[in-house]
């Protein structure tokens, strides 16, 4: 309660699932380590050059599904759907989501398929083509 009245006194309230979740998380470490290993800044904006790691299977899974929609391979769409490591709406770093992807293409079996894995046609890139 008392997390989300200051952060509504500050003007910085963002709401997932009705809870401030960055900044719960950011008032919960407040006290943590002061100094990181990486820069804040680049990170926020969605920058990763300077990590050194390897992409997770839910990164991995993502950009499948995305390519797989491109291409209009319905098959791959559907088992990366069904392995339940992706949300039918992601996008990639660029903005660019699958059903848009598939739409484009005109491929529409991929279409329905990402349709009944409840993907959300009211989303927009955020890239410009």
């Amino acid at each position: 309660m008392f997390i989300t009245i200051a952060l509504i006194n500050i003007g910085f309230l963002k709401y997932k699932n009705g809870i401030a979740c960055f900044f719960e998380q950011t008032y919960r470490h407040q006290d943590g380590e002061k100094v990181v290993s990486f820069k804040v800044d680049s990170v926020v904006k969605g920058n990763r050059e300077s990590f050194e790691s390897v992409s997770g299977p839910h990164e991995i899974a993502s950009l499948k599904l995305i390519e797989n929609a491109e291409s209009g391979d319905t098959h791959a769409v559907y088992s990366v759907l069904k392995s339940g490591l992706v949300d039918p709406n992601v996008s990639d770093n660029q903005g660019n989501c699958a059903l848009v992807e598939a739409g484009l293409k005109c491929h529409h079996d991929v279409v329905n398929t990402l349709l009944d894995y409840g993907a959300n046609v009211n989303q927009v890139e955020k890239s410009t083509r």
